[in-house]
């Protein structure tokens, strides 16, 4: 009589994981890449091309699994070198990504007010305070929330000169007549879309950012001001014992600028950070909402404005 084949249960599910018959979700499980991730990710018709490729099959089933494989092994590195899960995700994604391939990445995470940094080969450059424990960079995003109207995000395109005729129209004013505190005080609520963008290489501390389409944005990275309100937010933000996305008190301290990216003084001051700055880069500005994913859609485009 032939011996009964026996496999185990980690085995088991193991094969039902690779084929696409279940889904596994764990607390660092990142959202699975599938048929539905085509209208989120502008490139997925190149994803799908190369995996085809690499694994010698058309099956998609097999392909999912080798994509999904591949994002959650990146992934899961990452997380286990100090990462938030959500960026981490988001970056076993680019990493797959042939569209991005050798091109320095930025990762802005609004929800959790963090920023990494990796550079052509995938590497996490990010210049931290301390490089044994890798704490996050904290920073405040300009608003505490993204903007949900349509009518916000097109203003969040607008450069400075566009908010100062867009205040005057609003405000039955000559243009003239806006002044640069109007422009900034009415500017106080906005954000940077989720979005894909690139940095402008113009100058370090101030580095503003541009859309895809190449249009230069009022938003840009750069350090905190000196403002006691500002200083305390970010403190907040890297206390994140203390730090809650639902907590007014933090939310309204952290509503401060046009929605530029604040990251602390010592970042700046940081050599590596300044030769990073001089460096083109993408940056990836995560939904503080919803799915990680991010391209460059109708509310990060320069066509797309008030």
């Amino acid at each position: 009589m032939s011996k009964r084949f026996v496999i185990t249960e980690s085995e088991k599910n193991h094969i039902k994981n690779l084929y696409g018959i279940v889904t596994e979700q764990t607390e660092n499980s990142c959202l699975k890449f599938d048929e539905s991730s085509k209208t989120n990710v502008v490139d997925y018709d190149e994803i799908i091309a190369k995996y085809k490729t690499k694994l010698n099959t058309d099956d998609l089933n097999v392909v999912f699994s080798g994509i999904n494989n591949d994002i959650q092994l990146f992934a899961t590195k990452l997380i286990s070198d100090g990462v938030e899960t959500y960026t981490a995700c988001e970056m076993g994604l680019i990493a797959i990504r042939p569209r991005f391939r050798d091109k320095n990445i930025i990762i802005i995470n609004s929800m959790r007010h963090t920023i990494y940094f990796f550079d052509k080969e995938l590497n996490d450059v990010t210049p931290y305070e301390d490089l044994q424990k890798k704490s996050p960079i904290p920073i405040i995003t300009g608003r505490e929330k993204q903007a949900t109207s349509d009518e916000f995000k097109k203003f969040n395109l607008l450069n400075f000169e566009e908010r100062r005729a867009y205040i005057a129209k609003y405000k039955n004013k000559k243009v003239s007549d806006v002044s640069d505190k109007e422009v900034f005080e009415f500017s106080g609520g906005a954000s940077l879309n989720p979005g894909i963008y690139t940095t402008s290489n113009l100058s370090v501390p101030y580095t503003y950012l541009k859309t895809l389409d190449g249009k230069l944005l009022s938003q840009a990275i750069h350090k905190v001001l000196n403002d006691p309100e500002r200083k305390d937010a970010l403190i907040k933000a890297k206390d994140r014992t203390i730090f809650d996305l639902d907590d007014e008190s933090i939310n309204k301290s952290s509503n401060l600028s046009s929605g530029c990216i604040n990251v602390p003084e010592w970042v700046i001051n940081n050599p590596k950070y300044q030769e990073l700055m001089k460096i083109p880069s993408y940056v990836f500005n995560l939904a503080d909402i919803g799915s990680y994913y991010v391209q460059n859609g109708d509310f990060c485009s320069s066509k797309n404005q008030t």
